[in-house]
């Protein structure tokens, strides 16, 4: 590692753009993600939270930019140096990913036979050990196929799997989407639990907001401002600064508060203080 870099830095993303034809997808997205940190990225749908995801994992590569861990290119990596930087990073997919065909021991045991080589006695231990850990009964479980379970199940068995690879990075692309309110809840939970049990250094993709507060030390927010640009970071800082610059920013403000148009809210917001000369609160003027 570079004498020069921050040790403490685990994940340092700069100035990544993509584009795909004359789509442009990200325009010069920097950031520096921390040892034991949960970063959450948040943003509307398209705005390619999920792209910044496979790009650091090395399934994507950047037009412009590089992605560093532990100061190590993923850009710029051999084979077998991306194969390295690759296995201290797990990815639970927004679809779980889970072999259909293969129960759920079966599904946690594969990676650990074919990646890691491990032997019987050890994977044994890990698929007890790590089902545990995200609140599964192993008895009550192992022998299930994916179709037998819940979807928050499946989400729990999916980080399972991942987290028994023994990953010091954890990846989440959208781990709440299509759950219900309750099962969201447990998942946000097992998230947070995961850094301080494994003290790993996470990165989370979400448009939940209310995950987004639970687990963030510090939230992202990416955005287009056209649909001929690429998203751009317009804010990255502590879930209780997001709440201070949303009051200044009326885009941010308008994806946390669900605005759909907000520059139309906004705009019957001032009529109304003009005409009856008094503050209002944005809620009031929502559809």
């Amino acid at each position: 590692m570079d004498k020069n870099v921050d040790e403490r830095i685990v994940i340092s993303v700069r100035n990544l753009s993509k584009a795909y034809g004359k789509r442009q997808i990200l325009t010069n997205i920097s950031f520096d993600v921390y040892k034991s940190e949960t970063l959450v990225i948040i943003g509307k749908s398209g705005t390619g939270k999920s792209q910044i995801l496979r790009h650091i994992i090395g399934l994507i590569k950047p037009d412009k930019g590089d992605i560093l861990i532990y100061g190590k290119s993923i850009v710029k990596a051999s084979k077998k140096e991306l194969e390295d930087l690759r296995k201290k990073m797990g990815m639970v997919f927004q679809e779980n990913a889970l072999f259909d065909f293969m129960t759920v021991e079966e599904n946690i045991a594969f990676p650990l036979r074919e990646a890691l080589h491990l032997d019987e006695e050890e994977i044994e231990k890990r698929i007890n050990m790590t089902l545990e850990m995200v609140d599964l009964n192993p008895e009550d479980v192992r022998k299930k196929s994916p179709a037998e379970l819940s979807g928050g199940m499946k989400k729990r068995v999916a980080i399972a799997r991942t987290i028994a690879m023994e990953p010091e990075i954890l990846l989440y692309d959208e781990p709440t989407t299509g759950l219900d309110p309750v099962t969201s809840d447990k998942i946000n939970t097992i998230i947070r639990s995961m850094q301080t049990k494994l003290n790993v250094t996470s990165i989370v993709v979400t448009h939940d907001m209310k995950s987004a507060n639970k687990i963030a030390d510090r939230i992202i927010y990416i955005d287009k401002t056209s649909e001929d640009t690429g998203a751009k970071i317009m804010f990255i800082g502590t879930p209780e600064t997001l709440a201070i610059e949303a009051d200044k920013n009326l885009r941010l403000k308008a994806f946390i508060e669900g605005v759909y148009d907000p520059e139309a809210i906004v705009l019957k917001k001032k009529e109304y203080e003009e005409k009856y000369s008094e503050k209002i609160d944005l809620d009031v003027f929502k559809k």
